[in-house]
């Protein structure tokens, strides 16, 4: 870890169904760091160090001495290793109060002879703290991970015993410590129950072991999603890696346009560059390395700030840009002062504008990116289309919208809207709708047919997968206030027929786009099915920003 330019290492080794040899081995491990760091005190030479934490090994556990690590660690700051400073065998090196150590124990190439697969056969320890010498006796540790065999020990073959060996079989042996004496059943002092029932504890111990096996679920389903992540192929999320974009202003050195050589900045549209003046000579910078633009005013001078999209920069993973090469250098910021404050404003609206043009079109492409050209629509000869009259779509394509004839044709609908600009015709094919949905007017101010298509279709401008046709059901546009009868007498029969033709006119309009949403469906063969949405099992709910109501169909929510 690196905070503040400086450096702290910690290292720690886990064990997954550790033998009593390896939980024995790692208890001499800690041990033995212990006694190490009795050892970092100032004035003592990291060869001393080296050659006590050897000797102690010699004393304790000669079978592993072949086994320690070639150096037991050396200063860090700074730089993460000192290559002087090292506790290793001939070290000069000389420990001084508050200097910062980072010890490393640990042994390699160590052999498990009761290993169920090659795997397994070989491991090895590593235990790594950050040390500070003090004047008193011995370093102090100031990183305090866990390291206890207890909270490095996983077991998960414990609870597995096997039905068909008998109980006799069945019983394990006792476990044994670090210095090889038989662990005590474990009893219960008390002679209250942990549970109420017996039934309990049974629940408790599968519920333990199906979570266990979840778990190692997770864990490999982890792991492989890390192998793919750093081969280079798709990510957790199925994103693909992206790819670096390079551009290339001009291809040869001639093509610089020739007021290049006035050592100026200069604004290319042509070639989609700004020319900046560095050390005499005229670079060039393809607008899509711009990340903005900045003008400031001190004094008698103008500040151009020219900030320039490099990795490393963006918080999400939208702004921020893959790199070809890990070990380049970027240049992030360029800036200029002149006192011309009209050439640098002049400069300043044309890279905003340059800028401005490049960001449209790239938006534009992206839209487009996912486009796909549908058939040509087939419209019905000999016959008339069936028709639903006076419906209004939206989203609108023509910034106003007017009421328009829905058509169903022989592989798909056509609707031509009327507009300003002359009116536009949108087909919708049959083999690109997903889904066909009916809403009906109950308790509700529209009646609507909605396609959600499979692939999205331009609409203007707008990149659109979701279409609706709907007319209003509410009487608000019968306005039957103004004439001279209902000023002069207005009671309670006229508010019963007004609620009896609304009722009326609702129950009309769901015929009529029912009927009409069955016939898209006849004339598709049935590919396309209609589906209405359950009005009694609706909930609230805040699928994006509002609050709405969410109705489930067969289908879809």
């Amino acid at each position: 870890m690196r905070y503040f330019m400086y450096s702290a290492t910690i290292s720690r080794t886990f064990m997954i169904d550790p033998t009593p040899e390896q939980e024995k081995n790692y208890s001499f491990l800690l041990a033995l760091q212990k006694q190490a760091l009795g050892w970092l005190k100032p004035g003592v030479a990291m060869g001393a160090v080296y050659s006590k934490i050897v000797a102690y090994v010699q004393e304790h556990r000669p079978d592993l001495q072949d086994n320690l690590v070639k150096d037991f660690g050396g200063v860090t700051g700074i730089e993460m290793n000192d290559g002087k400073h090292i506790i290793s065998a001939g070290s000069t090196a000389i420990l001084q109060a508050n200097m910062v150590i980072m010890l490393r124990i640990g042994f390699e190439n160590m052999t498990n002879p009761k290993a169920s697969d090659k795997q397994s056969k070989t491991y090895a320890y590593q235990l790594i703290d950050t040390v500070v010498v003090r004047d008193e006796a011995g370093g102090r540790l100031i990183t305090t991970g866990e390291k206890e065999p207890n909270d490095v020990s996983f077991f998960f073959n414990d609870e597995e015993p096997t039905s068909s060996k008998p109980k006799s079989e069945a019983k394990r042996e006792p476990r044994r410590d670090g210095n090889n004496t038989d662990r005590k059943p474990a009893t219960r002092k008390s002679a209250i129950l942990p549970s109420k029932f017996r039934s309990e504890e049974k629940d408790e111990e599968s519920t333990t072991r199906k979570r266990r096996e979840h778990q190692k679920e997770l864990l490999s389903r982890l792991l492989a999603d890390g192998r793919r992540r750093f081969a280079g192929e798709e990510g957790d999320d199925g994103e693909e890696t992206r790819v670096v974009k390079k551009f290339e202003s001009y291809k040869r050195e001639t093509a610089l346009p020739s007021a290049a050589r006035s050592c100026k900045i200069l604004v290319d549209d042509r070639a989609e560059s700004i020319i900046l003046p560095i050390y005499g000579m005229a670079v060039p910078f393809h607008i899509s390395t711009l990340k903005n633009i900045v003008k400031t005013e001190e004094g008698e001078y103008v500040y151009l700030r020219i900030n320039l999209a490099s990795p490393g920069q963006g918080l999400g993973k939208k702004d921020n840009l893959p790199q070809d090469d890990p070990g380049s250098t970027f240049v992030r910021s360029l800036t200029f002062r002149s006192t011309d404050a009209v050439r640098m404003s002049e400069i300043y609206h044309s890279i905003n504008g340059l800028k401005r043009d490049q960001v449209k079109r790239e938006t534009e492409k992206a839209q487009l990116a996912d486009i796909v050209q549908q058939d040509r629509l087939v419209p019905s000869v000999g016959q008339r289309p069936v028709r639903l009259p006076d419906v209004f779509m939206r989203p609108v394509a023509d910034g106003k919208r007017f009421p328009a004839a829905l058509e169903i044709h022989n592989n798909g609908l056509r609707y031509m809207s009327a507009g300003r600009t002359g009116g536009t015709t949108i087909d919708i094919l049959f083999n690109n709708i997903r889904h066909l949905f009916f809403q009906p007017c109950d308790n509700e101010l529209l009646v609507l047919i909605h396609v959600h298509l499979k692939n999205p279709i331009m609409l203007g401008k707008k990149k659109t997968q979701d279409i609706q046709f709907y007319r209003e059901a509410s009487d608000a546009s019968f306005d039957e206030t103004g004439n001279r009868r209902r000023r002069i007498r207005y009671g309670d029969e006229d508010e019963i027929e007004a609620e009896q033709e609304e009722r009326r006119r609702r129950r009309q309009l769901n015929k009529e786009f029912k009927e009409f949403a069955s016939k898209i469906a006849e004339a598709s063969n049935h590919e396309v099915e209609v589906d209405t949405p359950f009005r009694e099992v609706a909930f609230n709910g805040v699928p994006s920003r509002a609050n709405v109501l969410l109705q489930p169909t067969v289908d879809c929510l």
